[in-house]
């Protein structure tokens, strides 16, 4: 599957299949269907980019680094 992805799309940096799952809640393979069952060429752009540039909140980013608005509330209520 990560063959197809990365030869078909063009999606050559892929995290392994668990991360994937935890970034965007679809497996590869059900991605790939997916994106295989697009009408049109555009579509598929545009589902490629919802999926990984969306504004949602992900897991994107480095492992273990909060969010600004987090980490400023936690530290508000460690000072009090």
């Amino acid at each position: 599957m990560l063959k197809k992805l990365q030869k078909t799309y063009g999606l050559k940096h892929l995290p392994n299949e668990e991360r994937f799952y935890e970034m965007f809640k679809v497996s590869r393979k059900d991605f790939y269907q997916k994106l295989e069952s697009a009408p049109n060429a555009e579509t598929v752009e545009n589902m490629i980019m919802e999926t990984f540039y969306s504004t949602k909140e992900t897991t994107h980013g480095r492992r273990g680094v909060m969010g600004l608005s987090n980490a400023i509330e936690r530290l508000r209520r460690i000072e009090t």
